[in-house]
């Protein structure tokens, strides 16, 4: 599995191995302290809020430039391999998109 997060975590799915993959390394980080184990992970983490970023632009704003680069079927599969803490940073980002959304639509009405 580390061989696979190396080369390409976008497309390993994480949720099926554990939805609380990320929770479950950082205990096992501060009983192992292992540097290699640790980049992997933080790299692991940082290209899938990455990608998390880009599909959330996608999914809220459909006809942006970001998301002409987006493969609807690419961005379904990577959603389902969504950990559990990545399914709360996107529902987050939904709610606060839609509140803002909300508001500047309450502004231009009055």
């Amino acid at each position: 599995m580390s061989n696979a997060l190396r080369t390409d975590p976008c497309s390993v799915d994480l949720n099926n191995i554990s939805p609380y993959f990320f929770q479950v390394s950082v205990i096992f980080l501060g009983l192992l302290q292992d540097e290699l184990f640790l980049k992997v992970i933080l790299e692991s983490f940082r290209s899938r809020l990455e990608k998390l970023f880009l599909v959330s632009i996608y999914l809220h704003l459909p006809n942006s430039s970001e998301s002409s680069k987006m493969n609807n079927d690419h961005t379904q599969v990577f959603l389902k391999s969504l950990t559990s803490i990545e399914k709360d940073m996107l529902e987050e980002s939904s709610i606060s998109y839609f509140q803002s959304a909300n508001a500047l639509y309450c502004r231009r009405v009055k």
